[in-house]
């Protein structure tokens, strides 16, 4: 934990994507819509639902190399322990995550996930791995197939752990602005002010967030792996 999540490079990295961190987070953390929400729910923690959500519509849970179990686990271990006498308290402490937990989630699910270097960013002719990565899956789902496959099992990273943590960060960046823009018609968006700046602002993040309560994300990762699978045979 203290070897990946909490060095001065990650964090180094985590600011500068906190913008787009927090626009996220705020908006998930506001409610999932079941029972216990009433009860427990705070506006300031994200649930265990909440989470859910999002690694969903963020498109980082699939089933190659970030699965539902993996999902659950990273929010156990992300979550933080602590006493508090007050047993209402205590619990909603136990089943949410702070901001900070969150981010420590984001180095976790960075670890897991299949993503390229920044070379092979750059020699793609690319300005990140995010962008790498959506052009696999739009363009060449059979490419993104074998990709993420050759590197689901991999023990040890094959960049700097701050390094994976920046190229997560611009694939849900880039994905975000890929979801929103299909789905944004009437929707008054807030315009950014330089262009293609590389984050989420609060209009983008509250629009994914409509969607996902709605039902309205419609996955381009999904799609890729049943096309692959198919022209495979596999399935």
């Amino acid at each position: 934990r203290k070897e990946n999540c909490y060095t001065p490079e990650v964090s180094f990295i985590l600011e500068d994507h906190e913008q787009t961190l927090r626009n996220l987070f705020v908006e998930f953390a506001k409610g999932d819509g079941t029972a216990l929400y009433n009860e427990l729910k705070s506006a300031k923690l994200l649930s265990y639902n909440e989470w859910k959500m999002l690694t969903r519509d963020t498109e980082m849970m699939n089933e190659l190399d970030f699965t539902v179990r993996d999902m659950q686990l990273v929010f156990s271990w992300s979550r933080t322990r602590v006493i508090d006498e007050r047993p209402m308290q205590s619990k909603v402490r136990l089943t949410q995550l702070s901001f900070e937990d969150f981010c420590e989630g984001i180095c976790r699910l960075a670890f897991s996930k299949a993503l390229p270097t920044e070379e092979e960013a750059y020699d793609a002719g690319c300005e990140d791995g995010g962008e790498m990565m959506i052009n696999m899956i739009r363009d060449e789902p059979l490419e993104y197939y074998a990709f993420v496959a050759d590197r689901a099992d991999d023990q040890d990273l094959r960049q700097e752990m701050w390094s994976q943590v920046n190229q997560l960060c611009t694939l849900v960046v880039r994905t975000v602005e890929n979801t929103v823009s299909k789905n944004k018609g009437n929707q008054r968006m807030k315009k950014k002010k330089v262009a293609k700046e590389n984050y989420i602002d609060e209009s983008e993040a509250k629009l994914l967030f409509s969607l996902s309560t709605s039902g309205g994300v419609q996955s381009a990762v999904q799609t890729a792996i049943k096309l692959a699978q198919t022209k495979m045979g596999v399935g």
